[in-house]
């Protein structure tokens, strides 16, 4: 077995993967920026002596969930998605590790213009070119949701529990998605199965937007919302907004929203399947049940 480093152990992915591997008994290192001695990406000097003796790094840290836009939010999020992975595969690289298991997004394959998104498409760019022999597995992870989420998908149980969620569509539209503990064990996988490398999308099966909102509502107790526009009629009046604010970033924001939230966003994990033998063994309805009831312990 591998001696694994994993590095953003306290964020919302890392302790999954610390949790897992609790689980599994499987041992590793766990590093942040509050740990005993503290590592920090951004720190490349407090990055050298936690991979001594180390086989694999789990990169798991990183920025995101940033939903209002300024200069320094932007500046943060590329400082940390970029340089802070360009510090951890170069020393990574120095320090003799076989192989690193980097932590980034489906976002990748969209999101033009959105600061996120490029600051991951950069990320994965940077660990190729610092890798070198280091053998660089890249897990491009659907949308996370479970027990911690600070995302979408938690900002949309508090909107149909405050009764304020409203359809934009039909809802028949569909989404990849994954549970905290399958992303966990993804993630493991890719790290116990050696330095084989590779580019994943890594998802449980698509789901439609009816079947999320669903879901929590029956979580919740509450009745599937009914209130709705239709997506045209919102996009219009998004881009309608934002022309007479001359693109005030809340109107572009806004008409980015809505339009994220009416397509298809869906990504084939199947090549991650059949090199892992990986599973997912959250349903939609488990897993948003368990969000749902942390979500209300913090609320109570």
């Amino acid at each position: 077995m591998p001696s694994i480093l994993l590095i953003g152990a306290g964020g919302f992915v890392g302790s999954a993967v610390r949790e897992a591997a609790e689980r599994r008994g499987v041992a590793l290192r766990a590093a942040s920026r509050r740990s005993t001695p503290p590592v920090d990406i951004l720190h490349p000097e407090t990055l050298d002596a936690a991979m001594h003796g180390i086989d694999t790094v789990v990169h798991a840290a990183g920025a995101a969930h940033v939903f209002r836009r300024t200069p320094a939010a932007d500046d943060w999020l590329r400082r940390t998605n970029v340089d802070g992975t360009r510090n951890v595969v170069a020393a990574a690289r120095r320090s003799g590790v076989g192989h690193v298991v980097l932590v980034s997004s489906v976002s990748v394959h969209g999101g033009d213009g959105e600061v996120y998104a490029e600051s991951k498409r950069d990320a994965e760019r940077v660990a190729v070119e610092e890798a070198g022999n280091t053998s660089l597995t890249i897990l491009r992870l659907a949308t996370v949701y479970g027990e911690g989420d600070r995302g979408n998908v938690v900002r949309l149980i508090r909107a149909v529990d405050r009764r304020r969620f409203v359809w934009i569509g039909r809802g028949d539209n569909r989404k990849s998605l994954i549970h905290r503990d399958d992303a966990a064990e993804a993630i493991l996988a890719a790290a116990l199965a050696g330095g084989r490398g590779g580019t994943f999308d890594v998802s449980a099966p698509p789901v439609t937007m009816r079947e999320i909102v669903g879901a929590i509502a029956q979580a919740l107790g509450r009745r599937v919302p009914r209130v709705g526009v239709s997506s045209r009629f919102a996009m219009i009046n998004a881009r309608l907004l934002a022309a007479l604010t001359l693109r005030n970033p809340r109107a572009v924001a806004l008409e980015r929203t809505i339009a994220k939230w009416c397509r298809d966003e869906v990504h084939d994990a199947a090549e991650f399947y059949a090199r892992f033998g990986f599973t997912p063994s959250v349903d939609l309805a488990t897993g948003i049940a368990r969000e749902a009831a942390w979500y209300r312990s913090r609320r109570d």
